[in-house]
């Protein structure tokens, strides 16, 4: 797990080739880690290699049916224009969201992916509101980076009291 969080760590500094290293250190202890996919997912997407992101996401949601994932997943599909495939996938996650709780990052994930920024920034604040995870995440993730400069995001940087 440590190992998977410096990957993390190094992946929202933005310093992805260190990331994906560390990355696979972790996933040679142990090549079922979920999280360590995961994340080597996002430095594949922020690369540009979008196929590898779409792999790995893959291969995290086969390990553990986090929600999570399947957002990642949305979200790689609509990078790459597959509009059907990462509506597909939410939609799965709207069925399963009838017996346990589902993010509102998800659909967030599917419309940044998208490109859809007000819809994006509209399941944010439900994010906000419901006080999940991904919010902790907002001043530091390459993933909110197209929206760092839309006023309903600095607004809610504020909210979140990352920004004085």
């Amino acid at each position: 797990m440590f190992n998977s969080d410096l990957g993390w760590r190094l992946n929202a500094a933005r310093r992805y080739d260190e990331s994906m290293a560390q990355l696979r250190k972790t996933l040679e202890l142990d090549p079922n880690f979920a999280d360590a996919h995961f994340e080597l997912g996002w430095c594949f997407v922020w690369k540009g290699d979008t196929a590898g992101a779409i792999a790995e996401f893959q291969k995290a949601k086969s390990l553990d049916p986090q929600p999570y994932y399947d957002g990642a997943l949305a979200y790689a599909y609509a990078r790459v224009g597959d509009r059907a495939k990462a509506e597909q996938v939410v939609h799965e996650l709207d069925d399963r969201a009838k017996q346990r709780y589902l993010s509102p990052a998800v659909r967030m994930l599917l419309h940044l992916g998208l490109g859809e920024k007000d819809k994006a920034l509209d399941w944010l604040e439900k994010c906000h509101e419901e006080q999940d995870t991904w919010c902790w995440r907002l001043k530091v993730h390459p993933l909110y980076d197209p929206l760092r400069t839309e006023p309903r995001f600095q607004a809610l940087l504020k909210k979140v009291g990352l920004d004085p």
